[in-house]
């Protein structure tokens, strides 16, 4: 279940729109597990009692014809309901499902839960190659290796870590121990979270040179300062940490609702959408809006000093603003753009959606190292080191 723990993220925001205290419909997320519809006396006091133990199914208005009786009439699956066999809400009903419909359901759902877990594991794998790749480059690069340089290895390396546990879940023997399977959801928190804290670092680090160039005439100094980056990699691993351990606590906390209790020994990750919205959903999308209010301030101050930048002062260091913030503007991209496009997914529910997030996420690395390796800078130096390997071997 790990390997898609990204699509789970995800399908957490559908519970704000869900009235989960009432109906529990089919879990999207693994095609063999599915929640019954809870009981709720003053819903079921006059229904049947099949209704309290099937799989559900919603119909839109405009799939259903209401007799006067309160019969309905359901032309796709051919069938008659009485009143005692759906429930009524806001203008949709809530049917069991046909046995013959949960086949082909789960028939669909399956090739199409195969296809995303296929999808991750290939784009986990592509992107854990580019990502050490970068690490790589950032050990042999001398002009990588100032502060935003380290900034941005740190968030490689997390990222790395964090699709390396998730591919390792994978394997039957780490779900089967409890241990490990604990050990696993505990870790990919970990570094998932440390990853969009580094971004979110490299945030605020762009947001604070850009001001201090616009507000005092000068660009900040990016050499690597190893008290810098030690409160950066406190603040990063530290937040990280915090959310972990608070995730910990509750699922060994007795008395805690069982709603918001990850339960990570079950599935390797969290068992109740209420949990993975608490611990890991909501730090994530907090982390993202920082970045792009951030990103917001930014290109505020830059176009709202253009005088300044045109000053022969400046003249010569508007192209590394522009260039910092393009860099900026890139990662944020990066990161954030496959979660606005699960959003999306959310919202739609189009499967077209579901893959192009998938694939957004799950190639991140790759993207990181096209967008961030492959510059010119490197790809110079790169050449220039050849060069002289093969000159000395003559």
């Amino acid at each position: 279940m790990i390997s898609i723990a990204l699509l789970e993220a995800l399908i957490a925001l559908a519970c704000i729109n869900a009235s989960t205290d009432v109906f529990i419909t089919l879990d999207p997320i693994n095609d063999l597990e599915y929640t019954l519809i809870a009981s709720h006396k003053d819903i079921y006091s006059d229904k049947h009692e099949s209704l309290l133990t099937c799989y559900t199914f919603d119909i839109y208005p405009e799939e259903y014809i209401l007799f006067p009786n309160k019969t309905i009439l359901v032309p796709s699956l051919n069938r008659t309901y009485e009143e005692n066999l759906y429930i009524h809400f806001n203008d949709h009903l809530r049917i069991c499902n046909p046995f013959e419909f949960i086949e082909d359901y789960l028939a669909l759902a399956s090739k199409a839960n195969l296809s995303l877990k296929y999808l991750v594991q290939v784009g986990l794998g592509v992107s854990m190659v580019f990502l050490f790749i970068h690490i790589v480059v950032f050990v042999l690069v001398p002009d990588m290796k100032n502060l935003p340089g380290w900034n941005l290895a740190s968030l490689c390396f997390s990222l790395f870590l964090s699709y390396f546990v998730m591919l390792g879940t994978d394997n039957v023997y780490v779900r089967e121990t409890a241990g490990f399977c604990i050990a696993s959801a505990v870790l990919v928190q970990f570094f998932f979270l440390a990853s969009f804290l580094w971004m979110c670092i490299i945030s605020f680090d762009i947001f604070r040179s850009m001001r201090t160039a616009l507000d005092n005439l000068r660009v900040t100094n990016k050499q690597f300062k190893i008290k810098k980056y030690v409160i950066n990699s406190l603040i990063s691993w530290g937040v990280a940490l915090v959310f972990t351990v608070a995730a910990i606590i509750a699922d060994n906390m007795e008395g805690i609702n069982e709603s918001i209790k990850p339960n990570f020994k079950l599935y390797c990750w969290y068992k109740t959408k209420s949990s993975l919205l608490t611990f890991f959903c909501a730090p994530v999308f907090g982390i993202i809006g920082l970045d792009f209010i951030l990103f917001g301030f930014t290109a505020y101050k830059i176009f709202s000093n253009k005088s300044k930048l045109k000053t022969q002062q400046m003249i010569k260091k508007r192209s590394l603003i522009k260039k910092n913030c393009l860099m900026y503007f890139k990662l944020a991209t990066i990161m954030g753009a496959p979660w606005i496009t699960a959003l999306l997914a959310v919202s739609f529910d189009r499967l077209w959606l579901w893959f192009l997030f998938t694939a957004l996420n799950s190639f991140q690395g790759f993207f990181i190292f096209i967008t961030f390796t492959c510059t010119k800078k490197v790809r110079k130096y790169l050449k220039l080191k050849l060069l002289k390997n093969e000159e000395r071997q003559q």
